[in-house]
């Protein structure tokens, strides 16, 4: 037959419940490991080399712009004052 089980003591029962209880505790207590950074993909890498190149781009084109008309209006003065005209409209007529 089968044998009785023995009384269970029910202070050791709690007992055993704290001490299960405070590992668990324990375990979601600890901080967790840091995570590893996340690495940038190739659409990350392109806008912020467009973000650092559009103003320089930007600027050389403006440059490029102002030093041709600069000089496109230095060669109409300069024709106006080789033939001897005063005004624009009189060089160009």
């Amino acid at each position: 037959m089968d044998a009785p089980e023995p009384p269970v003591d029910p202070i050791a029962r709690l007992g055993e419940s704290l001490r299960c209880l405070e590992s668990r505790i324990d375990r979601l207590e600890k901080p967790a490991p840091p995570a590893e950074p996340k690495k940038k993909d190739t659409w990350e890498k392109a806008q912020i080399l467009g973000s650092v190149l559009t103003p320089i781009v930007a600027g050389i084109l403006a440059r490029k712009i102002r030093d041709f008309i600069s000089t496109k209006g230095l060669a109409m003065v300069q024709i106006r004052c080789l033939r001897g005209f005063e005004t624009k409209s009189e060089a160009f007529a």
